[in-house]
């Protein structure tokens, strides 16, 4: 169990950004030559977006069962206080959970319209504009998610959670399992190699035990 859960969080942050990127570069490089672009890369760019959307839900996930609970019990503890630590989660809190279902609503976009483009065997120009779109937001938005939580939010809570907390924290990430998993079990059932972002996500797994 790892003896530094928030970091955890940091560390599939940046993963999964790494991996938001190259979805994105990938369906910019459709664009150019249609059809006969999505007959070649088509299917294995589904299965990369599978693979991220799973990541990116069970992060969340993490971060929502795993993290959250201790700080909305400090924000209840110290309601009646006139904290500015408090009144920042209070406002900032609402606003990252609106960002998960957000992220997740595209990301399950992105999906059904890959489906409807393989199952129509064309590509249209006007779908391949609307998945670069959402590619594109999917991308922007997680970048400014994960910088807020990173620079703001974590720093925050690392503060605000005694040494028995984040324990606690801890236990609770290792119980959810991790992106790190669930991104290696896929991997190894589509039969391909593990990238360099999947050995990140394995070590940051692996944490201290």
């Amino acid at each position: 169990m790892s003896a530094r859960p928030i970091e955890e969080l940091r560390k599939e942050h940046q993963v999964l950004l790494a991996d938001a990127k190259d979805l994105e570069a990938s369906v910019r490089a459709l664009s150019a030559d249609g059809n006969a672009s999505w007959a070649e890369v088509g299917g294995s760019l589904r299965e990369r977006l599978e693979i991220f959307h799973r990541s990116l839900r069970l992060h969340f996930r993490r971060e929502e069962e795993g993290l959250f609970p201790d700080v909305q019990a400090m924000v209840s503890q110290r309601g009646q206080r006139s904290d500015v630590m408090v009144q920042f989660f209070a406002q900032e809190g609402e606003d990252d959970m609106n960002a998960h279902a957000v992220l997740s609503m595209r990301t399950e976009d992105m999906l059904s319209l890959i489906d409807e483009i393989q199952a129509a065997g064309t590509v249209p120009r006007q779908s391949l504009a609307r998945l670069r779109t959402l590619a594109n937001l999917t991308r922007n938005l997680l970048e400014r998610h994960a910088d807020k939580e990173d620079r703001l939010i974590f720093p925050m809570v690392e503060r605000a959670l005694d040494q028995l907390q984040l324990e606690e924290v801890a236990k609770r990430l290792s119980a959810l399992g991790s992106a790190a998993d669930l991104l290696d079990s896929t991997t190894q059932e589509l039969g391909d190699a593990p990238s360099g972002r999947d050995e990140d996500l394995r070590d940051l797994s692996m944490g201290d035990k």
